[in-house]
This record gives C-alpha cells, structure tokens and sequence, in this order.
C-alpha cells in the first residue's frame, strides 16, 4: 500500500521489518534514484544495517548492478557503521561482478577490433568478385 501511495521509505521500513526478501527486493527496485538518499537518512542504525547486509547478498545475482552500487554508496555513507562481514561480502561481491563484466567487455573489445579489420577486406573482397565475369571464365581475343 505504501509503495502505491509512492511513499518509499515507508513501504522499505514495513519491508524491513517484516524481513521478506522478495517484498524488500520489490520495494527496493521500485524506488526512484532520486530518492534513494531520503529512504536511507530515514532508517535506524539496525534497518540499515539488514539493508546493506540484503543489497550485498542481493548484488551476487542481480542484473541492476549501478542501481544496487547506488543504493549500497547511499547506505555505507550514511550509516558508516557496518559490521565487517557485511562490508566484507560487500567487496566479493563488487568483485566479483568487476571481474565478470571486465571479461565481457574484454570480449566485446577485442570482437570490435576483429570486425573493424574485417570490413576493408570483406570490401576488398567484393571489389575483387565484381570485377570477374559471372560465369568465372576469362574471355581472351587471339591475334595473329
């Protein structure tokens, strides 16, 4: 009900409170970035504290990778005092999707380069073929 009234930080406080992964997580990815820092500033120490721990867990699998990093940066900024093992799995996770992304990107780049090198021969290639007669037979005139 919250959510639908666009009442974000209280619809995260009830989410939080009630400890329902998936209601958190649709509480969390329904909230404007715009106003991320608000629903942060109005938590307590504890409710922040089981935000971190569940946007880091939640950072492993998801697809909203900035998204989470923003609400992580707001959450580890405002509320400074987070237990290790949550900035902990923090890290790994953040790793871990740096590491997976580098390699798609890696990939992606090294693709480019190989079409980019590709089009002037693939151009060349055709230039060559249109030149041939159709039938690949070369017509010569004999003169005596």
């Amino acid at each position: 009900a919250q959510l639908q009234k666009q009442e974000y930080a209280a619809a995260l406080l009830m989410s939080l409170r009630l400890n329902e992964q998936k209601l958190i997580q649709q509480v969390v990815e329904s909230t404007p970035p715009a106003s991320i820092e608000l629903c942060v500033a109005s938590l307590l120490p504890i409710f922040a504290e089981k935000l971190a721990l569940f946007l880091a867990t939640a950072l492993e699998s998801t697809r909203h990778v900035q998204f989470y990093a923003e609400w992580l940066r707001a959450v580890v900024t405002r509320h400074n005092s987070q237990p290790a093992t949550t900035l902990l799995l923090i890290h790994k996770n953040l790793s871990a999707k740096y590491n997976q992304l580098s390699r798609i990107c890696d990939f992606n780049k090294y693709t480019h380069q190989f079409l980019k090198r590709l089009g002037p021969l693939r151009a060349k290639h055709k230039q060559e073929t249109a030149e041939e007669p159709e039938d690949g037979l070369e017509l010569t005139m004999e003169t005596d």
